[in-house]
């Protein structure tokens, strides 16, 4: 038995109906979760092939293979008519209950959470866009540098009131 958690399970049947596209960003992850990541679809894909294969009902035993190359005859005809005869029910799967407003809270949960992503995305694109627009560089005045970083002109202008010349060198009065 793999060590994979009821929680990987869980998502594998609830997406098992969906194909998964592997292009998407959040699959694209750093070099550290790349090796679960591939993990995860090695199993996920022997998921799919396992299902592609017990997908159809099985083939028919052949009983008359095994009549010539087995010495006991009792026992294969014993076999024979026992595979005839039995109708084992079908087993089917059922959740608990519960488990569906689970997933659906989960769900709700994880698509908050991209909506929240995808607004932190633009305004950190639009924060980056304007520094790169607003680069420090030696023709900077000190007006430009006050108007585009109003935080740290703040900062500065407190440390100079507090007399705090040496703040960031670590060498502060006692």
């Amino acid at each position: 038995m793999s060590n994979v958690t009821a929680t990987s399970r869980r998502v594998v049947r609830t997406l098992a109906h969906r194909n998964i596209d592997w292009s998407r960003n959040v699959w694209k992850l750093t070099p550290r979760t790349a090796a679960k990541v591939n993990s995860f679809r090695a199993w996920v894909t022997t998921g799919e092939v396992m299902a592609d294969k017990y997908n159809k009902p099985p083939a028919p035993v052949d009983f008359s293979g095994a009549k010539s190359s087995i010495r006991d005859q009792e026992l294969i005809a014993g076999l024979e008519d026992f595979y005839k005869t039995a109708s084992p029910a079908p087993e089917t799967y059922e959740p608990e209950p519960g488990v569906e407003e689970e997933r659906k809270k989960v769900l709700a949960m994880f698509e908050e959470s991209e909506a929240f992503d995808q607004e932190l995305k633009e305004s950190v694109k639009a924060e980056l866009d304007f520094m790169k627009d607003n680069r420090t560089t030696k023709d900077t005045t000190i007006f430009d540098f006050k108007m585009n970083y109003p935080g740290i002109h703040e900062q500065i202008e407190d440390e100079i009131e507090n007399r705090e010349w040496f703040k960031d060198v670590g060498m502060t009065a006692k």
